[in-house]
């Protein structure tokens, strides 16, 4: 039997890095060779790499440590990347379809393709204040679907379908690239590839809490030097993922400034604390010193105690509540009297939290070097997470002329490699050219474009398609696809052409065609329509449509008529001509039939200033001889513009129209005026006899109500 050969699984982190050399047979995995190395620089903040040759250097000598006890050459190692910046999106994107073809495997790629690419846009938005596109800082490490739809139905599958729209809802998981990117590059410098990438908590979480388990609310919480990743399960599954940047280092740095240590001795004091009841050191000033390690503890305890806070706050948090059960893990875990901190901030009891990983010491080979089991959870879960295939691989292919590590998403296919490359979804499947959409009629009709061409791959110089696979060292060629041309229509594709109406106008035989406006203005079946555009075609039906047409609304509509009498403004409605339909009296909403009489009739009656004003004078009644006459008291005067008027003066547009009324003193002159009473003495008569009441009176004589006047010639 072929002898098997062991997987390198790589731990790097904060503190240092772990190596193992790992087999696996029926009875589980077997550890054949292990190496730690520590930083011997702050090479690692928070999980992150900030000095990459550094860290490379400490990654080699764990490398070629284990090159030389197992008499192997190692190319490629198993890792994984902090999980503290996580992203998780869930998206669902529609597609138009050809809906004359069925719909190909290669068409569900490319629909998955836009759906991570519609997150990559959305949280790109949702990042707006960052001056990088939310792709270029993240890696797509994986996406699940989690439904199709078709035509806007639910469905398993939609190969072989036909449709108008399909649809599908994922679920994609993002990591920063710099984290990727990082690893990827301390591996290059060390001679080695990426054979797969797990998250630490995720690594941590397969062996502390295997599948069985996460049934319970458990909490797994990995304290490293710089952060403590947390996982959370419940309902069979991991449900959220948190990190608090809190752990080792902080514990490190509080001893450090208390006592003027640099931070390496600041470490190793701090790991003696749990061993030596007193501890000697040599400060930075090269002082020698002896402290008792329970005065360390209590300076460190405040410390302690907050993390243990930060760790309780963020499960609570993401939990809802306390969880059942809290496993700890990580090198920061052995920190004294942390687990029973995290206890009471979640107040639970404190045998239900716990550190894992000391049965692991136990098939450690080369036991003479000394490990804490919880150290080993992480590295050994790498090794694990490899082989269940649970971690994602990577594979180096030639894209367009550049060399890119690509993550196996989808069982190494071109997909794959278009993700890593960056490339737009339009690229890659034939679009239709931009559609428009108006509304007829007020009903709404889209009018869709040409559709495109899909683009071209190459596969080591074959055609290929979304689906195609790919390995190490291919080359792939990757050619846009093209837009279609956009929707271009014009009135006449739309409607179906209506015919005339034909009517008699004033005697002559007139063709009433059908009502066409485009946004509110009149226009032809000629006429191109654009996006939006708001269309009305049918026949004229109203009288008032057909006026409009014939031009003679203005006529036959009633005016207002402006005008001022005495400086107040008066409106008055006038109509210069009225229309007849058949010889009776037409109204704007009475309908117009084929064959029908229109005739427009002048109005020739218009307003007069008699037909504004009450003219009635006051008069006063007298008897003048012996018959009662009526004598007026008072004058009007009217006035136009200035100049006086009669009454029957017809009024025209801003007409400024005054009246002055003057009242009357009655004498016995003005009565005789008023009855044309002749002052001429007639023939054969000189004596003229004027009497008020019965007595004599003269011209100037004045005359009141129901005086009775006398006057006659002798």
């Amino acid at each position: 039997m072929m002898k098997q050969i062991p997987l390198f699984a790589l731990d790097v982190g904060t503190r240092k890095v772990i190596g193992l050399l790992v087999v696996y047979t029926p009875k589980g995995f077997k550890i054949n060779n292990v190496v730690m190395e520590e930083h011997q620089s702050r090479s690692m903040i928070d999980g992150q790499i900030q000095d990459i040759p550094q860290v490379a250097e400490v990654v080699e000598r764990v490398k070629t440590t284990l090159e030389k006890r197992s008499g192997l050459k190692l190319t490629s190692a198993a890792v994984a990347a902090a999980g503290r910046a996580l992203v998780t999106e869930r998206q669902k994107v529609e597609q138009e379809m050809d809906s004359t073809r069925k719909i190909q495997e290669e068409d569900i790629l490319a629909l998955e393709f836009s759906a991570v690419q519609t997150i990559n846009a959305f949280l790109n938005t949702k990042n707006r204040e960052h001056s990088k596109r939310f792709i270029d800082q993240y890696h797509c490490v994986g996406y699940s679907v989690i439904r199709y739809l078709l035509d806007g139905v639910n469905i398993s599958s939609l190969v072989g379908q036909r449709g108008y729209k399909a649809g599908v809802e994922i679920i994609a998981t993002f990591l920063p690239r710099i984290i990727v990117d990082s690893l990827l590059a301390v591996l290059e410098r060390s001679q080695l590839e990426m054979l797969s990438l797990t998250l630490e908590p995720i690594a941590a979480l397969n062996l502390v809490v295997p599948k069985d388990m996460r049934g319970l609310n458990l909490a797994l919480v990995d304290i490293g030097a710089g952060t403590s990743d947390i996982a959370l399960t419940s309902g069979g599954s991991v449900h959220a993922y948190a990190m608090v940047p809190l752990a080792g280092d902080e514990v490190t740095e509080v001893v450090c400034d208390h006592f003027l240590l640099d931070f390496m001795e600041g470490e190793r004091v701090k790991r003696r604390l749990t061993q030596d009841d007193k501890i000697t050191t040599v400060n930075i000033l090269e002082q020698k010193t002896v402290i008792q390690s329970q005065d360390i503890l209590d300076i460190i305890k405040p410390v302690v105690e907050h993390i243990a806070e930060k760790i309780g706050q963020e499960i609570v948090s993401l939990n809802g509540k306390s969880p059942q059960a809290v496993f700890c893990v990580g090198g920061g875990s052995l920190t004294p009297g942390i687990t029973q901190l995290i206890a009471e901030k979640l107040d639970i009891p404190s045998q239900n939290v716990t550190v894992k990983g000391y049965e692991l010491t136990k098939i450690i080979p080369r036991r003479k070097v000394k490990f804490f089991g919880p150290e080993l959870v992480t590295p050994i879960g790498i090794a694990a997470s490899a082989k269940a295939k649970e971690a994602i691989k990577f594979i180096k292919v030639k894209f367009n002329d550049r060399w890119l590590q690509v993550m196996d998403l989808k069982k190494g296919v071109v997909l794959d490699a278009l993700l890593s490359a960056g490339i737009r979804p339009q690229d890659i499947y034939a679009k239709p050219g931009f559609g428009i959409t108006v509304e007829l009629n007020g009903t709404v009709k889209p009018i869709k474009g040409k559709w495109g061409t899909m683009a071209e791959i190459l596969v080591n110089s074959q055609e290929a398609g979304l689906d195609t696979p790919v390995k190490n060292d291919d080359e792939i060629t990757f050619i846009p696809g093209g837009k279609g041309k956009d929707a271009v229509s014009v009135v006449g594709d739309l409607v179906e052409p209506l015919p005339p109406k034909r009517i008699f106008f004033q005697e002559e035989e007139t063709v009433i065609p059908p009502l066409l406006i485009i946004n509110g203005q009149p226009a032809s079946l000629d006429d191109p329509v654009r996006d939006r555009a708001k269309i009305i075609y049918r026949e004229r039906k109203s009288l008032g449509e057909v006026m409009e047409y014939l031009g003679i609304s203005k006529k036959v509509k009633k005016e207002v008529l402006t005008f001022t009498l005495n400086g107040q403004l008066k409106n008055l409605e006038v109509s210069p001509f009225h229309l007849l339909v058949n010889e009776r009296q037409g109204h704007p909403e009475d309908i117009v039939r084929e064959g029908d009489t229109l005739q427009m009739i002048k109005n020739m009656d218009s307003i007069k200033i008699e037909d504004i004003l009450d003219l009635k004078e006051q008069k006063s009644k007298i008897s003048f001889n012996f018959r009662e006459v009526e004598i007026p008291l008072s004058t009007v005067s009217i006035f136009v513009n200035g100049e006086p008027v009669a009454q029957n003066y017809r009024i025209q547009e801003e007409d400024q129209i005054t009246t002055v009324l003057k009242d009357r003193e009655m004498y016995l002159a003005n009565v005789l005026s008023f009855v044309n009473f002749a002052i001429t003495p007639p023939q054969g008569k000189r004596k003229l006899i004027m009497k008020v009441n019965g007595v004599e009176a003269s011209f100037t004589t004045s005359v009141q109500e129901g005086d009775s006047v006398q006057v006659e010639w002798f």
